[in-house]
Parts: structure tokens; sequence; C-alpha cells
């Protein structure tokens, strides 16, 4: 197990390292459809695509969140796919909260920290210049 710290496994290996996780119960995904009622004691909790949640999901998330957890949330608020205005500016609200908490730390990417390509970079910035 100690190889896959060091290079990225096979798509098999992949397979069977996930699978042994779910397995063991190590790791699972949820819906916040369901999480109503449940205290999420001693985990790590990922909330990945937070752009892709509104102000209630995200607000029944971090309010899960019990002793000994640590939660991360990961995503892009310019590229929601969220369609109303008050489901977008719901992402806004709930960063303006964790920015207000002492218990979060931030970290935020910019356009110099894009790898992708120097064409995604052209991109971002001409649409920035643009206001879009």
């Amino acid at each position: 197990m100690v190889k896959y710290m060091f290079q990225m496994p096979s798509d098999a290996d992949f397979e069977m390292l996930y699978g042994n996780l779910k397995s063991q119960e190590t790791i699972s995904f949820w819906s916040t459809s369901f999480i109503r009622g449940t205290t999420l004691d001693n985990c790590i909790i990922i909330v990945d695509e937070l752009e892709n949640l509104n102000f209630h999901e995200l607000d029944s998330i971090i309010t899960r969140v019990g002793e000994n957890t640590k939660i991360l949330f990961c995503g892009d608020a310019s590229q929601s796919d969220l369609v109303r205005l008050n489901e977008k500016n719901g992402v806004i609200d709930f960063m303006k909260i964790i920015r207000a908490m002492p218990s979060f730390g931030i970290v935020e990417f910019g356009v110099d920290d894009v790898i992708r390509s120097g064409l995604i970079k052209e991109y971002l910035i001409a649409k920035m210049e643009l206001n879009l």
C-alpha cells in the first residue's frame, strides 16, 4: 500500500483501494437530502463542488459537524451550475459567514495558480477584465 503514496494507481488498483475503504466503512458518500438529524463525530468531511449547493444545503451540512471533526469545502463560486440568483448568492453568503469564524482557514486560488494551460489562464484574465 505504501507505493500508492508515491505513484498514481492504475484504474484497477484504484478500484481495489476504493473498494477496501468502502467495505471497511472508512469512506462513504452522503446526499444532503439524508443528513438531517445526524451528528458527524470523529470525521473528516469533504464537501466538493460547493458552488452547486444552495445556502440551505450548506447550512444543513455544517450544522452536522460534531466533536473532533474537520470539514473542508472545495469549489469555485464562478463555476456554479445554479440558475436562480438567490441560490447562487447562497454560496457567497455562506462564505461571508465562515470568513467571520476564527475556526476556519480559507485558501483561495487565483489566475496565477492556473496550471491547466496558458490558454485557460488567458481566457480567465480576459473574462475578469470584461467583468463577465
